[in-house]
C-alpha cells in the first residue's frame, strides 16, 4: 500500500515539474514574439513618421551614367507613393503606380509597389538598407534616406496622377510605373 502512495506523490511531482516546464516555455515564446512585434512597430513609424514620412532612393541610370533620385512617401494606413526628382529645380514629380501600397509580409519583409519585396538588412533613424528577395540582380540592394528638407511637391504632377488612378481604377492592369 505504501509504494502506491509513493507512485502517486511521484506522478503529482511530475506533473508538476511538466506544467511548470509548459509554463516556462509558453512564456517564453509569448515574451519574443512581443519583443518582435514591438521592434515591427518602431520600425513602421520610423518609416512613417507615424503619419507619412519621405524617403530617397539614389541610382546610376547606366544608360545615361547619370546619377538619378525617386523619392517614396509611405504612409500609415499603407498607402505608398512614388515621386521623380526633376533635376532643373529638384521638384519631385509625382508618379503613378496602380498598386500604391506598401504592406509588411513578415516582421523583415516589406513589399511595396508593383509586388516588390525587399529584406530588411539594417535600418537606423535616417537610412533603411533593404535587399531584393525576387529578382535579384538589378537595384539588389537599395538604400533609403529620410527626406529631411522640404518636400517640395509638385501639386499639378498630383492632380494629373489621382486623376489617372480614378480613370484606371477597377481596371486590371500590369503594374507599370509611367
Amino acid at each position: 500500500m505504501e509504494w502506491i502512495k509513493e507512485m502517486v506523490f511521484n506522478t503529482k511531482n511530475l506533473m508538476t515539474q511538466v506544467n511548470s516546464r509548459f509554463s516556462f516555455l509558453l512564456f517564453l515564446c509569448f515574451f519574443v514574439s512581443c519583443k518582435e512585434k514591438r521592434e515591427l512597430d518602431v520600425f513602421i513609424n520610423d518609416l512613417t513618421n507615424n503619419k507619412a514620412e519621405m524617403w530617397d532612393y539614389f541610382y546610376v541610370d547606366s544608360l545615361i551614367e547619370q546619377k538619378n533620385a525617386v523619392s517614396f512617401l509611405f504612409y500609415k494606413n499603407g498607402r505608398c507613393e512614388i515621386y521623380s526628382i526633376s533635376v532643373r529645380n529638384g521638384e519631385r514629380i509625382a508618379q503613378y503606380s496602380d498598386r500604391p501600397i506598401w504592406k509588411m509580409e513578415s516582421d523583415s519583409i516589406i513589399e511595396m509597389l508593383c509586388y516588390n519585396k525587399y529584406k530588411i538588412v539594417s535600418y537606423g533613424r535616417d537610412s533603411i538598407v533593404l535587399r531584393k528577395t525576387e529578382n535579384p540582380g538589378v537595384n539588389e540592394v537599395m538604400t533609403l534616406y529620410r527626406v529631411n528638407a522640404d518636400w517640395n511637391i509638385n501639386q499639378k504632377s498630383v492632380i494629373r496622377r489621382d486623376s489617372l488612378e480614378v480613370a484606371l481604377k477597377g481596371r486590371d492592369n500590369p503594374c507599370v510605373i509611367y
